[in-house]
Order: C-alpha cells, then sequence, then structure tokens
C-alpha cells in the first residue's frame, strides 16, 4: 500500500484511513502521527479526533484525549464511539488507583456533559457518580471524612437525580 502524503493538502481522508489501518495492526505512535496529519489538514474531522483520542486515552494523556474527545462531540454529538471513549475518561478520572490521576470533580463534569449531550438518557451519570451516590443515600452512620466530601459534592451537582 502506497503510504499517503504527509503534507499535500486534500490528502486528509487518506491520512485519517492509514491512520485507521496503522492502529489496527497495532502501530500506535504512527497512527497518531497520522491523526494529526488529518486533522491538521482537515480540522473538523471528528473520527480523526476520536480515533487520536482513543490513542492518547490508552498512553496515559488523559487531557490531551479529553480536549480532542470534546471536540469530537462538537463536531458530531451522536459520534457514539467519542461518548464511550469520553465515559471511559470520566471513569478513569473516577477511579483511577493513581491519587494523581484521580479527579472527581472533573469526571462529574464530564458525566454532566455527556448527560446534556444525550438529554438526560446516558448511562454516564449512573457509571461515573452512581456509586457515590449509592453510598451517600445509603449511609446509616457517620460517613469518614472523604465519603462525606464526596456526597456534599454530588448534593451540591445537577447530577443527583440519578
Amino acid at each position: 500500500m502506497k503510504r499517503p502524503s504527509k503534507n499535500k493538502p486534500g490528502f486528509a481522508d487518506a491520512n485519517y484511513n492509514y491512520g485507521n489501518l496503522l492502529a489496527e495492526k497495532g502501530q500506535t505512535n504512527e497512527a497518531v502521527q497520522r491523526y494529526e496529519q488529518a486533522l491538521s489538514q482537515k480540522p473538523d474531522n471528528a473520527g480523526a479526533h476520536n480515533n487520536l483520542a482513543s490513542l492518547l486515552l490508552h498512553e496515559g494523556k488523559m487531557n490531551e484525549a479529553i480536549s480532542h474527545l470534546q471536540r469530537a462531540l462538537e463536531l458530531r454529538p451522536n459520534l457514539a464511539e467519542a461518548r464511550e471513549n469520553l465515559n471511559t475518561a470520566a471513569w478513569t478520572l473516577a477511579t483511577s488507583a493513581e491519587p494523581s490521576k484521580r479527579d472527581g470533580k472533573r469526571a462529574v463534569a464530564l458525566a454532566g456533559q455527556l448527560v446534556k449531550l444525550s438529554n438526560g438518557t446516558d448511562p454516564a451519570r449512573e457509571i461515573v457518580v452512581g456509586p457515590v451516590v449509592w453510598r451517600c443515600r445509603r449511609a446509616t452512620s457517620p460517613m469518614p471524612q472523604p465519603w462525606r466530601r464526596r456526597c456534599n459534592f454530588i448534593s451540591r451537582t445537577s447530577l443527583t437525580g440519578i
């Protein structure tokens, strides 16, 4: 297969498709480069934003991945793969074993974004904040301070209708 030009305008779709092929073969570094090239040529390619974000998520580049996912969803709000990937990012932020990678507030915000995109039908809020809400609602004895903070935060958000 002939490789598409990295620099010629008009080859955005070819670079995107080649990135898909490279990603399927596990050549992620090369795939990332092709998706980035496709986006430099055609910045409104929601699929390229999503596929690049998926690879970035696997590399642990959370902020960059989330930015690409949000852009993909701005371009195509019903792109199921981007919603799933954004939900994965939210879940990772909510549950990471590494404290430096956990960010509950951002996870809840991303879940809220998914809920808004789906007019309340997206299950992201149950996946991300459901376990916390469940624990908060069923508490029968005093909770440790970290759980009290979580419950107070959840009660102040718009996601308490779970």
